[in-house]
């Protein structure tokens, strides 16, 4: 895409340890990369070089929280249960669209990672699937400054205005960012390093999003295997910066890793969350670190 003066704003590719994927590089990019290294130098552990708050599996529950889901917000074909934190579609329906009540929590900073993360962690299933089987369907995520207003006529979270996020496609194992700028600075896990885009494929993504609008504009793909059973967490930076990092049974050692990341046009103004939901897919909500205080084991 060109910009003003004749220099080019195609985003360019990072690797997962930030090595630039061209001699040139947007300004989002360059501005992430001054962050992670500024909390590199900050944050004392070495192997959480982006700061990220601790997982709260084995924490007190007094250093976390649970969100919920809003059964105000949700369509009807969507079912939750007695705590609000597990939603699925009723049988012979296709997708339904639920919010979560209110926005999400801001982390507290502590030893050895950054305050001001929002998180969502979640659990993938299906009743018809066991743990390990691949999963069928489909699920988006959605950030926006406000929720809907009520559930009439609400529509799935890729078509809210101003919202961004991504798209999991279970079969085609395939993850789509979406939104104002979605592949801006993208770095990815499943991609290699110092790949740059051919003239041709930068001429077609310029001629696509000429005539897109900024929802759909400059759509990033990536691969990704989900199976029942699999965790997310989706992790906004007081900047902007999404990360996606999942403990993915398809992994050969079970570990968290990295999945993308993206600069998005979110700040620290309250950012509520939306899902749609494809066919058999049943998502759990998961405790996330919230206390600024000291945690114990962490310092």
């Amino acid at each position: 895409m060109a910009a003003a003066g004749g220099q080019s704003t195609t985003p360019k590719l990072e690797s997962p340890l930030g090595l630039s994927g061209g001699a040139e590089e947007d300004e989002q990019t360059v501005r992430h990369r001054a962050l992670t290294a500024t909390r590199s130098r900050s944050v004392r552990d070495p192997t959480n070089p982006q700061g990220w708050p601790p997982l709260a599996d084995k924490l007190e529950r007094a250093f976390c929280c649970l969100s919920t889901f809003d059964p105000e917000l949700r369509e009807s074909c969507l079912t939750v249960d007695e705590d609000n934190v597990v939603v699925s579609l009723k049988q012979h329906y296709r997708q339904g669209t639920i919010w979560l009540h209110g926005s999400l929590p801001t982390a507290g900073g502590g030893h050895n990672w950054r305050g001001g993360w929002r998180e969502l962690n979640v659990q993938l299933t299906s009743p018809f699937e066991r743990r390990g089987e691949r999963l069928t369907g489909g699920l988006s995520v959605a950030f926006a400054s406000a929720p809907p207003q009520s559930a009439i006529d609400m529509p799935p979270v890729h078509c809210v205005p101003n919202a961004c996020g991504f798209t999991l496609q279970f079969l085609p194992k395939l993850l789509s960012l979406w939104g104002p700028n979605p592949g801006s600075g993208a770095q990815t896990a499943t991609e290699p390093q110092n790949r740059r885009a051919s003239p041709a494929a930068a001429a077609a993504a310029e001629a696509g999003a000429a005539q897109a609008t900024a929802q759909s504009a400059s759509v990033k793909h990536c691969a990704i295997h989900v199976c029942h059973g699999d965790l997310l967490r989706v992790l906004v930076s007081p900047s902007g910066w999404v990360d996606v990092v999942g403990r993915l049974a398809s992994s050969e050692d079970g570990q968290w890793r990295s999945i993308v990341g993206w600069q998005t046009p979110l700040s620290m103004d309250r950012l509520f969350v939306g899902l749609t939901l494809r066919h058999t897919t049943a998502v759990t909500l998961r405790r996330v670190y919230h206390q600024g205080d000291s945690v114990p084991g962490q310092a």
